[in-house]
């Protein structure tokens, strides 16, 4: 397959992706090239550009969805328009990055799919803490306060094993990043 930059561009502008959105998903991918780089370092078999790859085209969906709490609509149709496009495995990980799918049984279960799900909730115009995450969903969606908290501590387990398996901290990643990684 091809896992590249170039591919994965030309499929957000056949989708007609938008601008803010396209670059949400380039920080996203590079979040995800370095957690991806950091697991090959301790031997975890993954692949950084494939990482990178689906980092790009997680939010490919977004071309057709309104986004609404009671449906993460842009992830169903990215995962068909992977499909389509001949990637079903990066649909699989694609399909697996929304905060509803935790209790929908499709959380994140391989190191591909917690790293894009992971890296998806701590980018947005940059790095934030799961912490600014949650007081961002919070403020937008107040109404499901216990669903955001029982999110936010599974992704604090994603991050925990993350970490723990790279041996650096949330704070080092974000320094590194900064740095041009």
């Amino acid at each position: 397959m091809d896992y590249s930059k170039e591919k994965a561009m030309e499929l957000l502008e056949k989708y007609n992706v938008s601008e803010k959105r396209i670059k949400h998903c380039i920080g996203v991918a590079r979040v995800a090239r370095f957690l991806a780089e950091r697991l090959v370092e301790k031997g975890i078999d993954i692949d950084p550009e494939k990482m990178f790859f689906a980092g790009l085209v997680h939010d490919i969906g977004y071309s057709k969805a309104s986004y609404r709490w009671e449906e993460d609509a842009h992830i169903e149709y990215g995962d068909e328009i992977l499909k389509k496009e001949g990637y079903e495995e990066i649909s699989e990980i694609v399909l697996r990055h929304g905060v509803k799918k935790y209790f929908d049984g499709l959380a994140p279960r391989t190191w591909e799919e917690k790293i894009v799900n992971y890296s998806d909730k701590i980018y947005k115009s940059k790095i934030i803490s799961l912490d600014e995450w949650e007081k961002r969903l919070l403020s937008y969606f107040p109404i499901n306060e216990v669903f955001v908290r029982k999110v936010y501590h599974k992704l604090r387990e994603i991050e925990n094993e993350i970490f723990d398996k790279i041996g650096i901290t949330f704070e080092e990643m974000v320094s590194e990043l900064k740095d041009g990684q």
